[in-house]
């Protein structure tokens, strides 16, 4: 990959949703006036020349490790990113509360642990009512276990969207990217424009 940013997704559940990423990055390119690519975690194969990858996950955990241990140090969603879009959209459907879930690491697990509750001090920073729930795996709830509003970390549509919002009779924020596109496209091209202090 030859390309100056690379922005590197999960592959959804939902094949089709892969589109979101790829528009997201097209209004990327064109906001910022930058040389970005898309590419899925299975296709990425490193880079040349790339100044920095973005990976579209919101913790650390085996993903974010593999990449490290392949050499490529790269950047996840920003704690203050996540937590703005889940304040935004409780915001605007006049919801208090919420409960965050995520799908258990296999690896890195304290760092999971830590990223994920520097995203609820956030939410709760706000005045907000804010718990984690941790997945073990992505199957549906035989029945829900809580009446709040769920936000699952997920950025497309797939199997832990819905298991995640099974987990509820309340509302499901669904995934983020769904409501959170335009955090998402500011910090990404905020970043990407920010001076290189390296050069």
């Amino acid at each position: 990959m030859t390309a100056k940013f690379i922005v590197v997704y999960h592959e959804p559940g939902d094949p089709s949703e892969s589109e979101r990423v790829h528009k997201l990055v097209e209004q990327v390119r064109l906001l910022g006036d930058v040389d970005v690519e898309a590419v899925s975690l299975k296709k990425f194969t490193g880079c040349s020349n790339c100044r920095r990858v973005y990976l579209l996950m919101f913790t650390r955990g085996g993903h974010w490790l593999s990449l490290k241990e392949y050499g490529v140090d790269a950047v996840l969603v920003p704690p203050y990113v996540t937590a703005s879009a889940i304040i935004a959209e409780l915001d605007k459907r006049r919801l208090d509360s919420v409960m965050l879930v995520a799908l258990r690491a296999k690896r890195l697990l304290d760092a999971q642990h830590y990223d994920l509750e520097l995203i609820r001090k956030l939410v709760a920073a706000k005045g907000l009512d804010a718990e984690v729930r941790l997945l073990d795996e992505m199957s549906t709830a035989k029945k829900p276990e809580t009446t709040k509003p769920v936000a699952p970390l997920a950025l497309l549509s797939g199997r832990l969207v819905r298991a995640a919002c099974s987990l509820t009779e309340g509302p499901c924020l669904g995934p983020l990217l769904h409501y959170g596109w335009w955090h998402i496209l500011s910090w990404l091209v905020s970043d990407m424009l920010a001076p290189d202090i390296t050069t």
